[in-house]
């Protein structure tokens, strides 16, 4: 912030002095809150993973749909509403601060790609009806739990566009053109195949 044993001594370098000493200070103050920003989202992104984590207890799709689903409508509408904002911030964090990309999950349970595979699960329980392309792709019917928010499926859909857009290389398991025929379940699966957003195992 200074110039140390240097002196300034026309009105022009006096004048360059104050100046240089407001950049070095905005400088600073700018890159404390970066920093300070990339930890608040990367605390969002594991605080909601911890939650989903709670949530996804033990057994096969079906147990899961059945624990869930008897937690009542209105609850289930709430959480899934809170979650779904959560990912939509999320994916907006990630192409605000693309140093978020280089962060790793300690565990499974801190991970929020890993853990959002349930939630694929909750908004995509089906029968195979030969209906509309949705989220899992062509030839499915979705037969959504009851109560939860169909803010729920955009924002995953969302959230995973971005990541992928923002962490993966294009020449990794290239997608179809448009990005908008790609499925939810294909976004994800490329995130956890994909070597440079894996979570690490943990010891």
């Amino acid at each position: 912030l200074g110039l140390g044993d240097v002196v300034a001594t026309t009105p022009v370098l006096r004048l360059l002095t104050v100046v240089e000493a407001m950049a070095g200070f905005a400088l600073f103050a700018g890159a404390t809150s970066y920093v300070f920003s990339i930890t608040r989202e990367l605390g969002t992104a594991g605080t909601l993973a911890l939650e989903l984590a709670s949530f996804r207890g033990s057994g096969d799709g079906q147990s899961k749909r059945k624990q869930f689903e008897g937690k009542g409508n209105e609850a289930i509408a709430r959480w899934t509403e809170a979650w779904a904002r959560s990912l939509f911030r999320m994916a907006q964090a990630y192409g605000q601060y693309p140093l978020l990309q280089f962060f790793r999950a300690t565990d499974d349970d801190r991970a929020l790609t890993v853990q959002l595979g349930w939630l694929l699960d909750l908004v995509s329980w089906e029968t195979d009806a030969g209906g509309r392309a949705d989220v899992g792709g062509p030839g499915s019917r979705r037969q959504t739990a009851s109560g939860v928010s169909p803010l729920l499926r955009n924002s995953l859909l969302r959230y995973l566009t971005e990541v992928n857009r923002a962490c993966i290389p294009a020449r990794f398991d290239p997608l179809p053109a448009p990005s908008c025929a790609v499925s939810t379940p294909r976004l994800h699966s490329r995130l956890l195949r994909s070597p440079c957003y894996r979570p690490p195992s943990p010891p």
